[in-house]
């Protein structure tokens, strides 16, 4: 019985489809849950009636998906799909979500869905169209519709042209307002704008649309606090606030929620911070001290919710605020692991034909040595498949792990750093702690480390360790001298705690002499941006800076927020070769495995830098290139599409193309898979590892560091899990 209903539907949308041309003619037919498509829409809120909400900021408030099928240029045919269909799906699930599905479904489409893909996106000369529209609203334009295909889909100029007018008949009787929105790099052409023009269609990239918005939402979610608008100091801002910045600051402190005048990045490590504390992170473009709206609540107790088409600002009371200040810390303390061990680990011999032993390696080494033993491991025969190619060199640096039983002993050894970890570590708990007194306590423990003794006998653990770390560097890289002493602490790249930005790395040369007073110096190194350093760079002291890291004033504040017990927390450390030993340094950049703000895309988001600028502490008044990695179909390389160029300089311009040629972006995209697909298979917690990449509820993503080398060379600085 549901078939012949089926069957009989078809044939009123078969007679809907030649009539649609003839308003006089046309039927009423009304749009609800047992209707799967429709061969036309004849007014606004029949689009409505259809659409879905958009799921992030690069998307419209309402989206229709549409199907054409052009195999038959004499009789066309077009499918609006009903995105809140609840009926069955006799031939295909899911057939008012996938236009495979569609096909099937209503015109009982035979062929592979892979065959479907080829004649759909992977040819101009095509079978059929499929995409969606987007009801847009932006200040420049007012309302209009934007066409949008998928990123991978190659249709340029005349295809896109003729796919643009028989949308524009069968949407609003041909009078609506439409656009085509490029989605992939490879849509745009020098032509296609003049062709469009003569039809008085408009043509726009994404960051058109991204740029002409005055709110763009973050991070959703709900926070009470303190509306402070543009602070004039950072250290005065506590869990409480709710900060309106023109750009975000490179360290912020923990905060109920932040706004922004000016775009941010999305993988920068502020916006990761928000992310894992689940506090509100939104733009405002128009932001201002006489802003209509924050102005009238400057300084005063708001309710903020971040959503993703629209943002809430309301009074609220200071019962309710303190109320749920009170509520996130009413929470256990968060031990870290500790596992005592005192060898000095080559990264290619932590975890040998054994990947998922590296992932227990934290509490031995730290989340930073583990994670990159991991990838030592994956990559170690240096003839990896990544597609069609081979990967013929290892994209991991050549390092050695120092255990956190180092550091351990070490504190031990040094009375003045002891005591001054315990004074911190008593009186945190508490609460008791102003900000002030966090600053003093850290700037305490930080001088102890920097000027504690570490002298040649061999009672000194410190200097034991050192001696290993000289012996294995000399034989694993027996030409470097310069090296880079970074952090990996055990209280960082955890599932509750990534802890991305808070402590420092320094470059030592392993012939650079020990000071004799055993004194060492951190301070702003003007040639590299203002970036520390430490004085002189002999080993010993790198490492004591890398320790005394872990006591940066904002470490110790966000493990307070997290609820990490300070006196579980220790610093391993992971040295390898600076990264441009081999060659310069040409890009700088982070991959997450997800589209971020969503989990309606396939694909991964790419932030990069051109040279050896940050991404994940980018300079005031820059911005990094943000892309999208889009994957379609297994068999085929992921198609790029550049939301925002970068702005390497605050007095600059902005790019006029990516930082990477479109082959090394799907590169360094099919290599993250690669490693996606290893960290999935062993871990054994998302699914189907050989398709990951089309998971988009897998529990976590992979957050991937990188730089470029002149050599075409890739090399993975770090990766962690991003939840």
């Amino acid at each position: 019985m549901f078939y012949l209903f089926n069957v009989l539907c078809s044939m009123v949308l078969l007679f809907w489809t030649v009539s649609c041309k003839h308003p006089a003619k046309k039927p009423v037919l009304e749009v609800n849950e047992h209707v799967l498509s429709v061969p036309c829409i004849d007014s606004s809120s029949t689009f409505n009636a259809l659409a879905q909400s958009g799921a992030d900021y690069l998307e419209g408030q309402k989206i229709v998906k549409f199907l054409i099928d052009v195999r038959n240029k004499e009789h066309l045919q077009v499918l609006w799909l009903n995105a809140n269909f609840k009926g069955e799906c006799v031939r295909s699930p899911n057939c008012q979500i996938y236009h495979y599905n569609a096909a099937r479904e209503i015109w009982s489409y035979q062929d592979s869905s892979r065959t479907f893909n080829r004649v759909t996106y992977y040819t101009q000369d095509k079978s059929f169209y499929a995409g969606s529209v987007h009801a847009y609203h932006t200040e420049k334009t007012g309302d209009f519709y934007g066409v949008h295909l998928y990123p991978q889909d190659i249709a340029q100029d005349i295809g896109i042209e003729s796919m643009m007018l028989i949308l524009r008949d069968s949407l609003l009787e041909g009078q609506a307002k439409m656009a085509f929105v490029e989605t992939g790099n490879q849509q745009h052409s020098s032509t296609l704008e003049t062709l469009l023009q003569q039809h008085q269609i408009k043509l726009f990239n994404v960051r058109d649309l991204i740029g002409d918005r005055d709110f763009l939402p973050m991070n959703q979610g709900s926070a009470y606090g303190y509306l402070r608008i543009f602070p004039a100091r950072l250290e005065d801002l506590n869990d409480k606030d709710i900060p309106v910045f023109e750009s975000l600051p490179l360290d912020i402190p923990a905060v109920a929620g932040s706004i922004t005048k000016d775009y941010q990045d999305l993988l920068s490590h502020v916006q990761l911070k928000a992310q894992e504390r689940q506090t509100p992170n939104m733009v405002l473009r128009s932001a201002s001290k006489t802003h209509e709206l924050l102005s009238s609540l400057d300084n005063k107790p708001v309710h903020l919710v971040v959503k993703p088409d629209k943002f809430i600002l309301e009074l609220s009371d200071d019962e309710t605020v303190l109320l749920h200040a009170e509520q996130k810390n009413n929470k256990p303390w968060v031990q870290m692991p500790y596992q005592a061990s005192s060898i000095v680990q080559a990264l290619d011999s932590m975890c040998v034909s054994n990947l998922s032993k590296c992932l227990h390696q934290h509490a031995v080494y730290g989340g930073k040595s583990a994670q990159l033993g991991f990838l030592k491991e994956l990559f170690k025969d240096k003839q990896i498949p990544i597609a069609d190619t081979l990967l013929a060199y290892d994209p991991v640096p050549t390092g050695v792990a120092v255990p956190l039983t180092a550091y351990v002993q070490f504190v031990a050894q040094q009375k003045a750093v002891e005591n001054a970890v315990l004074a911190l570590v008593m009186q945190d708990k508490n609460k008791a702690l102003t900000r002030a007194e966090v600053a003093a306590h850290a700037k305490a423990i930080q001088q102890a480390i920097l000027d504690a003794p570490v002298t040649q006998a061999d009672t000194d653990a410190l200097q034991g360790y050192l001696k290993e770390v000289r012996k294995k560097l000399q034989m694993l890289t027996p030409q470097v001298n310069k090296f880079k002493v970074r952090s990996s602490a055990n209280a960082e790249d955890i599932e509750s705690f990534n802890a991305a930005g808070l402590h420092d790395s320094f470059s030592t040369k392993l012939d650079e002499k020990e000071p004799t007073d055993h004194h060492c110096v951190v301070v702003p190194d003007p040639e590299d941006g203002g970036d520390l350093k430490v004085k002189p760079k002999s080993l010993s002291c790198a490492v004591k800076a890398v320790y005394a890291s872990l006591f940066n004033e904002r470490a110790i504040l966000e493990r307070r927020y997290a609820h990490v017990d300070q006196s579980t927390a220790f610093m391993g450390l992971l040295i390898v070769p600076v990264y441009d030993t081999e060659s310069e340094v040409i890009a700088n950049g982070v991959l997450l495995t997800r589209v971020s703000q969503t989990q309606d895309v396939y694909g991964y988001t790419l932030s990069l830098m051109p040279s050896n600028i940050l991404v994940t502490n980018p300079p005031a008044g820059t911005r990094s290139e943000q892309t999208l990695a889009i994957f379609g179909d297994p068999f085929q390389y992921p198609s790029m599409s550049t939301l925002f160029f970068a702005k390497p300089t605050i007095d600059g311009a902005m790019m006029s193309e990516p930082v990477l040629p479109l082959g090394d972006n799907q590169m360094l995209s099919l290599l993250a898979l690669k490693i996606e697909q290893a960290y999935c298979f062993a871990d054994g917690t998302s699914g189907d590892c050989n398709y990951i990449e089309f998971n988009t509820h897998k529990p976590y993503a992979l957050d991937i560091e990188f730089k470029f080398l002149k050599n075409r060379q890739f090399v993975i600085k770090q990766v962690r899990t991003h939840h």
